[in-house]
């Protein structure tokens, strides 16, 4: 009988598509290999130390809060904890994209999966697998890849009546060329046609597979986003704004000089301080108590201790009452300000007792990365409970534009409000402290550093593994890229449609003789999700390249 069969066709068309979903499905996994290779990271066996002193094989799922892991050099950390013995370096690169080894001595903390180089250590799990470091970053990563930014929202609702149109396109071709040639195979092979080469594969694809790609390349240097949203905010960022102690400056201070009051020693003075401190886990007050424990050997022991987040400590040390804080520490307990300003105000007895000089030193590329920002269009503002004094130097030696100083956490929020309302919005928030919570939940994209509390981590919507400014200039330029690059897709989507569909339709067949059968819309259709797929994977190069 007569009539075409169009089974070479059909073979062709499905041959064809299944080719173009295996080079996306291969390109997929290899946007999506950032999450394996941390998964790899962990090994799958730990040695711990029995009760009896001695050492098993366990899984590492076994490990508790608590345990005692010998890690031998060349060996993976398994667990996040704290060295109790030992003293080693430590390579952190694959969390924080940092190639120098860290030093670790007892007392230090380490994260699971890093790799132990030169020593043998000991150390106390602090956390089970499944609340790691690790564990958290790849849920972080996992989020991040499967959330989608406005733009990909949009392009799905296009894609949704893009469907429609090109049903009812298909259907108009079909109508047309039957009524006009009256033949049901050409008709047939015009609406065939439309259909295949108007997939809307590469539209579906566009977005996200470039997330999937950028995300990944951002966990693989140790940014982690935690939406597509906040990466799309970012890039549009009016103002960065950072807090001082532990993100543009080490948070590792030194106690410069002691200053006693007429009547007061120093010795005396410098180890009440160090005394009262002990208990705090404040930076400075951890550098005083060092210090304390370093020039006056043993320390009294301070009662009734009482921390005032924001103001400073007080305590009962031999029968005296002694608070160590700051300014308003003194306003508060009605105590005149001495000339000059100090980190540390002491007061014994309702008497100003004296005051102890600090100094904190900016990090190696904090200068650089606020350079960065700034060529970038990018106000820069730090905003600190520290003092004016030493505030004002660090602003002066990293170039930023615009200090406040003296805040406390609520002062923070308030001055995040002044800046929306000078115009600088959308504005970033990048700190490492509890008391920048608030802060960093307020803004409109916050900015945790990896190294800081659990609280500005979960309140944050960028998380920085590692303690370099350097990263929020990287993330930004990422997020820059991930943008650039769908909004490429999406055009070379779109471009592709208008162009294929009056072609596939037959537009130009009565003047040019120009028609796209079937097998070729087919063809042409994986080509272009290839093309969108390859464009999305320059990203997880860049990530790999650095």
């Amino acid at each position: 009988g007569g009539g075409h069969l169009y089974f070479e066709s059909a073979a062709m068309i499905i041959a064809l598509i299944l080719l173009g979903r295996f080079l996306e499905a291969r390109s997929r996994r290899k946007a999506t290999g950032a999450i394996r290779e941390l998964l790899a990271l962990l090994p799958a066996e730990a040695v711990r130390i029995g009760a009896d002193g001695r050492d098993e094989t366990v899984a590492v799922s076994d490990i508790r809060p608590g345990d005692k892991l010998r890690v031998r050099p060349g060996e993976r950390v398994p667990a996040d904890g704290k060295v109790v013995e030992g003293a080693s370096s430590v390579d952190e690169s694959m969390l924080t994209g940092e190639s120098m080894p860290v030093s670790k001595l007892p007392g230090d903390e380490v994260t699971g999966a890093s790799v132990n180089l030169d020593g043998a250590l000991i150390v106390e799990a602090s956390a089970s697998r499944k609340d790691s470091t690790l564990s958290r970053i790849v849920a972080m990563v996992e989020a991040s890849q499967s959330a989608r930014p406005r733009a990909a929202k949009l392009a799905d609702r296009v894609s949704g009546v893009f469907v429609h149109c090109i049903l009812a396109i298909s259907v108009l071709t079909f109508a047309v060329w039957y009524f006009s040639t009256g033949s049901f195979g050409t008709a047939f092979e015009f609406a065939l046609a439309v259909l295949v080469v108007a997939c809307p594969c590469a539209l579906g694809l566009a977005t996200p597979i470039a997330l999937v790609a950028g995300v990944g390349a951002g966990a693989r240097r140790g940014i982690l986003f935690r939406g597509g949203d906040a990466l799309e905010t970012f890039t549009n960022i009016k103002c960065a704004v950072f807090d001082k102690t532990g993100t543009l400056t080490s948070g590792e201070f030194r106690v410069e000089a002691v200053k006693p009051a007429p009547g007061f020693d120093a010795t005396q003075l410098l180890a009440a301080a160090g005394a009262a401190e002990a208990a705090s886990l404040h930076p400075v007050a951890r550098a005083v108590n060092s210090a304390a424990k370093e020039r006056c050997g043993v320390l009294p022991e301070a009662e009734e201790f009482r921390e005032s987040p924001g103001y400073g400590v007080e305590c009962r040390i031999d029968g005296k009452n002694w608070a160590f804080g700051n300014a308003r520490m003194l306003k508060r307990l009605g105590v005149a300000l001495p000339d000059g300003e100090l980190a540390v105000y002491a007061v014994c007895d309702g008497a100003y007792a004296g005051g102890i000089a600090l100094c904190d030193t900016p990090r190696p590329t904090a200068a650089q990365a606020v350079a960065e920002l700034r060529k970038r269009g990018i106000r820069t503002v730090m905003l600190t409970g520290d003092a004016a004094a030493p505030a004002a130097q660090v602003a002066r030696e990293l170039g930023i534009d615009e200090f406040r100083a003296g805040l406390l956490p609520g002062g923070k929020l308030a001055e995040l409000g002044r800046l929306r309302e000078a115009g600088y919005a959308p504005l970033a928030m990048a700190g490492d402290g509890i008391n920048d919570a608030p802060a960093l939940a307020r803004a409109d994209v916050g900015i945790a550093v990896g190294s800081g509390s659990a609280a500005a981590m979960e309140s944050a919507e960028i998380v920085l593994v590692g303690d370099d400014p350097l990263k929020v200039v990287a993330a930004f330029d990422l997020g820059k890229r991930t943008m650039r690059v769908i909004r490429e897709n999406l055009f070379w989507a779109f471009f592709y449609n208008i162009l294929g569909i009056p072609l596939a339709a037959g537009a130009f067949y009565p003047l040019f003789h120009w028609r796209l059968s079937p097998v070729f819309g087919a063809l042409a259709m994986a080509a272009s999700s290839l093309c969108v797929v390859t464009n999305a994977l320059r990203l997880d190069r860049s990530g790999r390249g650095g």
